[in-house]
């Protein structure tokens, strides 16, 4: 990984954006408690995988961490019982949107390779 030092450093200075595994993130929480006190937003892409490689508790570490009055987004191609527990425990109000799409996608596809 990137050198947790600049990283630290752009967080504290108020980084717009930042855009970190929970791993990472529980790494700067260690070094400064405080540094993600003034984040107003998190969003967790793939929260069902992140669930399955065991980053529960990491996660908690860093909702904790983080002001209350956050705004969270949380994005999830499943909506297996842990992800619900995990909207009913940290989003306020939270709404449940399902994309499905118009078309049909492919059952079965053929492919085919040649050496040459």
């Amino acid at each position: 990984g990137a050198p947790m030092g600049p990283q630290l450093k752009a967080i504290r200075n108020g980084a717009q954006i930042v855009v970190a595994t929970p791993g990472r993130l529980c790494d700067h929480l260690r070094r400064d408690e405080k540094v993600l006190a003034t984040v107003n937003h998190l969003v967790l892409d793939e929260a069902d995988e992140m669930l399955k490689l065991g980053f529960m508790d990491d996660l908690e570490v860093i909702f904790k961490a983080m002001p209350e009055t956050r705004q969270t987004v949380l994005f999830s191609a499943t909506l297996p019982q842990s992800i619900r527990a995990i909207a009913e425990r940290h989003l306020r109000d939270p709404k449940h949107v399902k994309i499905q799409t118009k078309t049909q996608t492919v059952t079965a596809i053929e492919q085919a390779h040649l050496l040459v």
